[in-house]
């Protein structure tokens, strides 16, 4: 200190015995750190914090920053750095680095006197007034945080504001364009310190003992920033620590303080913000004649930097935020008050979950949800169809929905009418109902995850291999619509897939109990186009049926007894019989047996197999228009338990 002696202030002197003096970033207990962080990040985070100190205070929304970063990262050495910067052009406050190893600097109790005593040395006309202030209450030292604070830094500093001219201090202080003159620094030159911006910094928040006593300071200091009475910065540095993101996410802290995250992702936070700005503007340009009720100032500042902050550089979680708000005839202003309001448990703080939490949001906030959950459990099904699936039958992912779950194309759009930025285009029929990308139906399948938006895949499975069972088990229409043959096509070809990868609930399996295999194994006998027989497609749903009866035998206790004539007409085998339009008929016993469908068992064998049982018959060479075919159970006589198989000698 000039002038005065510290000793010259009995106040003062007081004031010391309860500083912190090892928590000043200039303190003796420093170890120098070579292995300073000079990374592009670390780099460039300073000189932003240090453009930060010297700007404007008036144009500055958010006073705050907290600095996150994991240990050893180097949040303390950049602290520290800036600290110095700030030193030395005169707008430094304070400092206090918490540390859990020293008894002062791992709580909050000696921070307001330590940071006190700082301030008198940088500005020296508080030097009377927290003296006068120690000297005529010395108590004042053992009250709350609120209170120390309020005594000890926020009245003598408005004091002395007020005795250096206010309305030219604060005209100086919040309208710096005004001011006469500047240093190179970008500081005033000439004018008392006190006027200055000044900068406040602590260090390893997350080193402090106790967190009530930290949630404490930390609505101290926000609340004084928020009224914005004093000239001050704060910057704040921890690792990332769920109470205290609890603490900041609050609205009093939330609306004046910028997280920095001290990684990779800080770039792609800044690009972040830029593209927030730059798609929000366009959204409010697109729609501002359509819908007049968007704020003039819309996004604000605090709303841009929560979704900086929710996006934690995901520009995944960003392109569905910008998809879902400026979706036509959605109100914008709106659907961003509730992406704003979608947020993840404490605990599981990450980039993906504060996408799930988006997703969670959007899903559950829609009107007819059961409706919703069906047709996009549905889909999902169609997911791992083959892809020629489409090429051959020509039903498309809106024809499934529409034609074989018979929903109205008007239901469906309204029931879609809320989640258009779950699929791929603007509008999910543009995009035949394909999702926009992986992790939405990833998200989905998930309960922990989508919570009352699960959608338990093998549930819809089972529906829909019931579905294809009922239409299957009905007569087909003689001449029917083009819906309806869709409709039958898509269960003759998928029931199997669906039965495979179904729950097995109790009704599905009473509906597989009740489905006759052997009349649509006599399809099967024509193959796909009926030019003639084709084994290929009759062996391949001989082991389709195989596996349908293995895997409700390996779910349930019942699967073998219910489903006996599945594993009889794939293990036994049928009988096969022709009839000519002349009357003649051709009766042909096939013999099988379940090791056709081992493992191990190339397919080729059982076509091998049918071929040689049926060498001789009719079927193979008569076309399908002048004989009707039927597969039919073996009769006991008929099933010697044998199965030569010569042809794979």
């Amino acid at each position: 200190m000039s002038g005065k002696a510290l000793e010259d202030y009995p106040g003062l002197v007081e004031l010391r015995r309860h500083t912190a003096p090892s928590a000043l970033y200039d303190a003796v207990s420093w170890v120098p750190r070579p292995n300073f962080h000079h990374s592009a990040v670390s780099q460039r985070i300073l000189a932003d914090l240090e453009v930060w100190t010297k700007s404007a205070f008036e144009s500055d929304d958010f006073t705050m920053r907290w600095l996150h970063g994991t240990e050893e990262s180097g949040k303390s050495v950049l602290a520290q750095e800036l600290a110095k910067t700030c030193a030395k052009a005169d707008s430094l406050a304070g400092t206090f680095f918490f540390s859990n190893f020293d008894a002062k600097r791992n709580t909050c109790q000696c921070i307001c006197a330590t940071i006190a005593l700082q301030m008198v040395s940088f500005i020296p006309g508080l030097r009377p007034i927290v003296d006068g202030v120690v000297s005529k209450n010395p108590s004042v030292l053992a009250t709350s945080l609120e209170c120390q604070f309020e005594e000890l830094v926020t009245k003598p500093w408005l004091q002395v504001l007020e005795a250096s001219n206010s309305d030219a201090a604060f005209e100086d202080v919040y309208n710096p364009s005004k001011r006469l003159k500047t240093s190179e620094t970008g500081y005033v030159s000439g004018a008392s310190p006190s006027i200055n911006t000044r900068t406040l910094i602590l260090d390893g928040l997350d080193e402090c003992a106790s967190a009530d006593e930290l949630g404490h300071l930390l609505s101290v200091l926000s609340d004084t920033i928020q009224k914005r009475v004093l000239p001050l910065r704060i910057l704040v540095t921890s690792r990332q620590e769920p109470y205290i993101i609890s603490m900041l996410r609050k609205p009093c802290t939330r609306n004046v303080c910028r997280w920095i995250p001290l990684d990779d992702t800080y770039q792609a936070s800044c690009e972040v913000r830029a593209l927030v700005q730059a798609h929000l503007g366009r959204i409010v340009q697109r729609h501002s004649r359509s819908v007049p009720n968007i704020p003039r100032l819309w996004p604000s500042p605090e709303q841009i930097e929560i979704l900086v902050q929710k996006a934690t550089g995901n520009f995944s979680y960003l392109a569905m935020v910008v998809k879902y708000v400026g979706e036509d005839g959605a109100a914008p202003a709106d659907r961003l008050d509730l992406v704003l309001e979608a947020n993840p448990d404490v605990e599981e703080v990450s980039p993906s979950t504060m996408l799930d939490a988006l997703y969670r949001h959007i899903l559950l906030s829609q009107k007819n949800l059961p409706l919703l959950l069906q047709i996009l459990g549905a889909l999902i099904t169609q997911d791992i169809l083959d892809e020629n699936f489409q090429d051959r039958w020509k039903l498309s992912r809106l024809s499934f929905i529409t034609d074989f779950l018979q929903i109205p194309f008007e239901t469906l759009a309204e029931v879609l009418s809320g989640i258009h930025c779950f699929f791929r285009d603007s509008s999910p029929f543009e995009s035949d109902l394909h999702f926009g990308n992986e992790s939405i139906p990833d998200f989905l399948r998930s309960q922990k995850r989508s919570r009352n938006g699960f959608v338990e895949v093998e549930v819809h499975h089972d529906s829909l291999a019931q579905l294809c069972l009922e239409i299957l088990t009905a007569k087909p229409p003689s001449q029917p619509q083009l819906s309806l043959c869709t409709r039958y096509e898509y269960a003759y070809h998928h029931w199997v897939y669906h039965s495979m990868y179904a729950k097995g609930t109790p009704q599905l399996l009473m509906s597989l109990e009740a489905f006759d295999v052997y009349a649509m194994a006599t399809r099967r006998v024509w193959g796909v186009n009926w030019w003639g027989c084709e084994l290929q497609t009759l062996a391949e749903f001989l082991s389709n049926i195989y596996q349908v009866w293995l895997r409700f035998l390996s779910i349930s206790p019942k699967g073998q007894r219910l489903l006996q004539h599945f594993y009889a007409l794939c293990a036994f085998g049928f009988l096969l019989t022709v009839r000519c339009k002349d009357g003649q008929a051709e009766e042909v016993p096939v013999s099988l047996t379940s090791k056709f469908y081992e493992d191990h068992m190339p397919k080729f064998y059982l076509e091998c197999h049918l071929l040689s049982e049926l060498a001789l018959s009719t079927i193979r060479s008569v076309p399908p228009h002048s004989i009707e075919a039927e597969i039919s159970p073996l009769k006991p006589k008929q099933h010697s338990g044998i199965v030569k198989m010569k042809w794979l000698r």
